[in-house]
């Protein structure tokens, strides 16, 4: 079950944040987790560690570390491993959908359960963690569009 409403810590739009959504059958891409809440959504914010505005480019779901964490649509792992602020983190190219080149990012896992190959739409790739330039559990779930990323919330 989800956890309750928390409010925004940073996303810069002075909502509330609600539950992550259960995942979907009818959209492009399902949640990566249904646990937790959403801690900072896409847009510019107040950065928490670098304490700068700049565009926070993907939606942070905040959970308990090793959570896991699910491939948000069907596609191909094409980045397996740490990679500097992002830590830990798994890329899944999801090839065209909707006339659209779809890929998605899954960063600061605590592990990574899948280093390549294919996986399949809700198939754990990874635990949420802190690695890398983070201030807690959290994942950091990016889209990107045909190479420039946007707002997660335009295919869950």
């Amino acid at each position: 079950a989800a956890a309750a409403v928390r409010p925004s810590r940073g996303s810069g739009t002075g909502s509330t944040t609600r539950p992550p959504a259960a995942p979907s059958s009818s959209g492009p891409l399902s949640a990566p987790t249904t646990e937790g809440w959403i801690s900072s959504e896409f847009g510019m914010r107040f950065h928490p560690i670098d304490r700068v505005w700049r565009l926070h480019s993907g939606r942070d779901y905040a959970a308990p570390c090793g959570t896991p964490i699910k491939a948000a649509a069907a596609g191909v792992v094409i980045e397996a491993g740490s990679r500097g602020g992002y830590g830990n983190r798994v890329v899944v190219d999801h090839g065209v959908i909707g006339g659209v080149h779809l890929a998605t990012t899954y960063n600061h896992l605590e592990s990574i359960r899948t280093r390549g190959g294919s996986v399949k739409r809700g198939q754990v790739v990874g635990y949420e963690g802190s690695t890398g330039n983070s201030n807690g559990c959290h994942l950091h779930f990016e889209v990107y569009e045909d190479g420039e990323f946007v707002d997660p919330r335009n295919y869950l």
